[in-house]
């Protein structure tokens, strides 16, 4: 799925209740897995590259936008550097 350049990720922190960027996202566990104790999903960092084609791509690109940083550290601005 490519959900394009202007779709943003935020949660809501149980610990202080502010609204931040999502870093990570819900992954599904393999029966193997041994990070899920016996839950169905898991926490993964989450990815955010202009070459990757990973699903989970785009889902921390987030703190890059608010810090308008590009993720690839060229030093440009995050929407300088969008392919």
């Amino acid at each position: 799925m490519h959900s394009g350049h202007d779709l943003f990720f935020f949660h809501l922190s149980s610990s202080n209740c502010n609204l931040e960027p999502m870093t990570k996202q819900w992954r599904d566990c393999t029966e193997d897995d041994e990070e899920c104790e016996g839950g169905y999903f898991k926490w993964t960092d989450g990815n955010c590259s202009k070459d990757s084609d990973a699903s989970e791509n785009g889902f921390a690109c987030t703190q890059y936008a608010i810090a308008n940083t590009c993720p690839d550290g060229s030093g440009k601005g995050y929407f300088d550097c969008l392919p």
